[in-house]
């Protein structure tokens, strides 16, 4: 990222997933953050709502992200309780 930003060829970088990205836009001029809005129902289902917002995710939403694409049911119960089982420590 350091060497992409000096360079100035590159416009936009997309990544998903890496939250350690978040923190250069305070430490790299240039670099800006943005993300995509969601809405939350009452059943915790998200729904993109496929609207750019300057500023970070304030959630990962990579288990939701895996349920849309088709990702089998086990995977996703064992990624809640990994993900359940991190967040306990």
């Amino acid at each position: 990222i350091e060497f992409l930003s000096a360079n100035k060829t590159i416009k936009v970088l997309f990544a998903t997933h890496y939250l350690e990205l978040n923190k250069l836009s305070k430490n790299i001029l240039g670099v800006k953050n943005y993300s995509f809005s969601v809405q939350k129902d009452s059943d915790n289902n998200i729904k993109f709502l496929y609207k750019l917002q300057e500023g970070i995710a304030k959630h990962s939403y990579g288990i939701y992200v895996a349920k849309l694409a088709g990702i089998p049911i086990q995977v996703i119960e064992r990624a809640y309780k990994i993900l359940n089982h991190l967040k306990d420590k």
